[in-house]
């Protein structure tokens, strides 16, 4: 892990809108700090195999990716030592659950359904770096609804087990 006091963020999306968004919305949260955006797959691998390059904390990898996928992008990073401690969240619109067992086997952590309440996602992420690479369950968490995590990933479910959708009914308006 890094030993700057932000958590170093690569992410890894080909849609300039979706990551001027994320940047965005990691700028408001305290102790994240995006190092880099790379537009492809390709890219990312050269960037991300560079000797030079210090490992992130976390890297957001967009399944669809132009060149290379993200599936491809994890592969290539996954052998390597310097990113054993780097938390992996794979972005994606796809719920094909051999999408999702593939992304785990390759060693991806976390794996996010779009689209998601992009203002949940920081703090969610801190918590999971701060529990390290082992899936930690935020099934009860209200944050779990918000990102569209159907996929729980604590050791217990290991990807199986598909969460369905809460539905949240608003209470009566304020007056």
């Amino acid at each position: 892990m890094s030993v700057h006091s932000q958590r170093r963020l690569v992410i890894v999306e080909d849609e300039p809108a979706h990551t001027g968004l994320l940047r965005r919305a990691f700028e408001l949260v305290n102790g994240l700090d995006v190092v880099t955006c790379l537009g492809d797959g390709e890219a990312a691998v050269d960037y991300l195999q560079d000797p030079d390059t210090e490992p992130p904390d976390l890297l957001l990898i967009d399944l669809r990716l132009p060149k290379k996928n993200g599936l491809d992008v994890v592969r290539s990073i996954r052998p390597d030592p310097r990113y054993d401690e780097s938390l992996v969240v794979v972005l994606t619109t796809s719920a094909r659950i051999d999408e999702v067992r593939a992304a785990l086997r390759l060693g991806a952590d976390y794996y996010i359904l779009k689209p998601f309440d992009i203002f949940a996602l920081g703090p969610l992420l801190l918590k999971a770096l701060q529990a390290g690479r082992t899936p930690t369950c935020f099934c009860q968490e209200d944050a779990f609804s918000a990102l569209n995590l159907k996929f729980c990933l604590s050791p217990d479910c290991e990807g199986r087990r598909i969460h369905q959708p809460v539905t949240v009914t608003p209470g009566p308006a304020a007056h």
